[in-house]
């Protein structure tokens, strides 16, 4: 889970292989991500916000490293685990 360091209501979660995503403080949460990204069940070991943008995070998967640079729409695999694809 990671809280939005400028924005206390923004908050991103990964849970059932989907991320999940708050901008209401918990009140009503959504499945965040283009269909590319929500079509691969991901086994998070960690989610970071970049400290001065409440647009870019950083998702540590078991299949690589995602980065995403609005919010969490669309995701970029930046990086493969060593014998995966």
């Amino acid at each position: 889970m990671e809280i939005d360091p400028n924005n206390e209501n923004i908050v991103l979660f990964i849970s059932g292989g989907s991320l999940y995503k708050t901008m209401d403080g918990g009140t009503t949460w959504n499945v965040t991500g283009d269909a590319i990204f929500q079509g691969t069940s991901h086994s998070a070991n960690d989610i970071v916000a970049y400290p001065n943008s409440s647009s870019i995070y950083f998702i540590c998967a078991d299949d690589g490293l995602y980065r995403t640079a609005d919010g969490g729409s669309n995701w970029t695999k930046k990086w493969v685990e060593s014998g995966r694809n």
